[in-house]
């Protein structure tokens, strides 16, 4: 094979994009659930949107 020889090569774009929108991702969801909570005041989706914001 011609290109048998040949590495690919690792590019940071595609990566650094990846970790930005898991990270917007995660601030999204965590402004709903709070959002959720202030609409309905149940204590659960505040229990949920306080354990999803924890470090693990």
């Amino acid at each position: 094979m011609p290109i048998a020889d040949r590495q690919l090569a690792v590019h940071a774009d595609p990566i650094l994009v990846f970790f930005v929108l898991m990270v917007a991702a995660d601030l999204l969801t965590a402004h709903l659930l709070v959002q959720h909570f202030l609409a309905c005041g149940r204590v659960a989706t505040l229990g949920l949107s306080s354990a999803y914001l924890s470090p693990p």
